[in-house]
């Protein structure tokens, strides 16, 4: 069963007062638990900025060949003290097989800034259903112009969460995103829906505290893989 997960974080006081032992120590060990996810299967899409427009700090997605290969890296990240310098929320959802919701070949690419050229902006949606749940072929629109729009699938995640469905897409700039929501929404794709997005900046290095890790791309193993 495929699954999508996402992690939204934020780092809390213990982080601004690790010594440069717990920092570098700790993030070694997030490096080798992401490496033991990738060996099980899991393929993580970028690091995304998204202070800006949310409460919290980063967000990442995931796509999984099932739920074991999240929990077990969930596990080694519990291990190597991830959780001990952020708080987080995780969402885990089950695939649905609607091409309306998954560019061809989305699955394949790893997003990377690209030197020169500005970053690429991720955004996840959460959706819950007040009544029927909206018709599909209103979920994705064409955003016009120069489209730059990939959608990486749509998930069930009402055994996670609050939400009926999450989704994730990526975009050149702020506009293409506003447009593929404004037309969504004209086309009647938000009747009847609940949602939140959070929409952040596709980022190269991780930032523990005040400190940007500009020696350890993030992620080093996915990078190699590029």
């Amino acid at each position: 069963m495929t699954v999508g997960f996402i992690a939204l974080w934020k780092n809390n006081q213990r982080e601004y007062t690790a010594s440069p032992r717990d920092e570098w120590g700790t993030n070694d060990a997030i490096q080798a638990a992401f490496a033991n996810g990738r060996d099980r299967g899991n393929r993580t899409y970028g690091l995304y900025y998204c202070r800006w427009s949310s409460p919290w700090q980063y967000l990442t997605f995931w796509v999984s060949p099932g739920m074991d290969a999240v929990f077990d890296t969930i596990a080694d990240l519990e291990r190597a003290g991830d959780f001990k310098f952020a708080d987080s929320w995780h969402i885990f959802g089950r695939y649905r097989d609607e091409p309306t919701y998954l560019t061809d070949g989305a699955w394949d690419v790893i997003p990377e800034p690209v030197e020169g050229e500005p970053p690429l902006l991720g955004m996840v949606l959460l959706e819950r259903w007040n009544g029927t749940a909206p018709d599909p072929t209103a979920i994705r629109t064409e955003a016009g112009g120069e489209n730059t729009l990939r959608f990486y699938g749509a998930f069930d995640c009402r055994f996670s969460t609050g939400w009926d469905r999450f989704s994730f897409v990526t975009a050149a700039d702020a506009n293409q995103l506003a447009i593929y929501l404004r037309q969504r929404e004209r086309a009647g794709g938000f009747r009847g829906v609940d949602s939140l997005a959070v929409t952040g900046r596709l980022d190269r290095y991780f930032r523990f505290g005040n400190h940007l890790q500009t020696s350890l791309t993030w992620l080093d193993v996915e990078a190699e893989q590029r």
